[in-house]
């Protein structure tokens, strides 16, 4: 799970749901739709935290500033631990002209 660093041991119990979501997205799998929006999918798969303890803007970020300014509400992109699963990363949701999230049936 993309959280597993994160996880402390005093932290609540995890749950995991499955969601329905409606929405703009940009896939950064999607070779010509990163050349179109001049997005390297690597960008996506460098750790964030080091470049920003250095004062570095984060090569992650570079991603998602590209998917803002395409207009998408969210981007897909690989996870780094194993590249047969992805995450998705809503900017917003549940809000007036955004993508619809909801517990799914």
């Amino acid at each position: 799970m993309a959280v597993a660093p994160y996880v402390r041991p005093d932290d609540p119990p995890r749950t995991m749901w499955c969601l329905s979501v409606d929405s703009a997205r940009v896939d950064v799998r999607d070779a010509a739709l990163w050349r179109a929006l001049d997005i390297d999918p690597a960008d996506s798969a460098v750790p964030w935290q080091p470049q920003l303890a250095e004062g570095i803007c984060p090569a992650t970020w570079t991603v998602s500033d590209g998917a803002r300014r395409a207009g998408a509400d969210g981007l897909i992109y690989t996870a780094r631990s194993d590249p047969r699963r992805w995450h998705l990363v809503l900017f917003r949701w549940n809000e007036f002209g955004g993508p619809v999230m909801k517990v799914a049936d």
